[in-house]
């Protein structure tokens, strides 16, 4: 997540959507002109600028005050300033459901057999929404992504842009056109 003082935007980052990318394009408006440097990993960053939420290994968040998934309403309160939070522009980005699904399945199973070829079954599968999870996926992993789906271990994007059931962001780009969306 960022918040920009300078250019008065927030940034909410949503799960297998390009966020860490999205995120060190807009840092450097988060930072004094001149101070930001490119880096993968980073820890919660709070100045006058503005604020970059931690971005690093798996953690506990009790101890921090920003992380990189912050849900909106928790960003909105930290940010104490409701005149901030109504007046600043709040972007995220968002992705097709089925393409999410298969990315964060394959993210979070790493280790399993056939991984090489999971691209291509995964383009196979994005032209065929209908019968997705029937025959799309390669017979090796059906069973491990049925388990999957099952455990309800998706990655849940609401709370990034819904506060209350109210949506809380001015603009979704578009993971299919992230350089179209960036640009806007």
């Amino acid at each position: 997540m960022l918040i920009s003082h300078r250019k008065k935007f927030i940034y909410t980052k949503t799960y297998k959507t390009a966020g860490t990318s999205v995120e060190a394009y807009f840092e450097p408006y988060c930072m004094p002109k001149g101070e930001w440097q490119e880096m993968h990993l980073r820890d919660e960053y709070e100045s006058e600028a503005g604020v970059i939420g931690y971005r690093g290994s798996p953690r506990d968040t009790k101890d921090l005050k920003w992380w990189n998934h912050m849900p909106a309403d928790l960003i909105k309160e930290r940010l104490e300033d409701d005149k901030k939070w109504n007046g600043y522009f709040k972007f995220c980005v968002v992705r097709n459901p089925v393409d999410k699904v298969i990315s964060a399945f394959h993210f979070q199973n790493k280790a399993l057999p056939n991984q090489s070829r999971w691209y291509y079954y995964r383009r196979r599968l994005m032209k065929r929404y209908n019968n997705a999870i029937h025959d799309g996926i390669p017979p090796s992993m059906k069973q491990d992504f049925k388990d999957w789906l099952r455990a309800g271990k998706m990655y849940i994007d609401r709370d990034k842009y819904f506060i209350n059931d109210d949506l809380c962001v001015d603009f979704f780009i578009q993971y299919e056109d992230l350089e179209g969306g960036i640009k806007e």
